[in-house]
This record gives structure tokens, sequence and C-alpha cells, in this order.
């Protein structure tokens, strides 16, 4: 992760540290916002608080391998 101490993760640090496409990076930045959001915090469009994406990384709610928003192809 990032160590220049920018208070936001953008799409491009989301992609890597979830093994995901820079469009999925957004995805899951939108969904995680819009979660935010309705919890009544102020959001940033394509950028995440970087302790908020943290926590959802080390408590394994990896954002980016979510079975439900998957496409599953058979």
């Amino acid at each position: 992760m990032d160590t220049t101490g920018s208070l936001y993760i953008g799409a491009d640090e989301v992609a890597a540290a979830c093994s995901v496409s820079r469009a999925k990076a957004y995805m899951i930045i939108r969904r995680e916002n819009e979660k935010l959001r309705e919890q009544g915090y102020l959001t940033i469009a394509g950028r995440l608080p970087r302790r908020y994406f943290e926590s959802l990384i080390a408590d394994g709610r990896s954002p980016g391998h979510d079975r439900k928003t998957e496409n599953i192809r058979g």
C-alpha cells in the first residue's frame, strides 16, 4: 500500500491490492462509497478513505472478490 500518508486511495491502488482491473476497482470504490453515504459520511468520487479500505482488507472482507457482484460464466 501507499506510504505517502494520503488519506484517500484511488482506483490504481485498489486494483493492485485486490488483484482486479482498474474498471473493477472503480466499481468497488463506487459500491463502498454508496455504503459510506448511507451511513452519513462525505465521499469523494473515485476515492476511498485509506483507513476504511485497509479495514476491509484486514477484516477479510476483500472487496475485489465479492461473489454477489462477480459475473460467473459457465
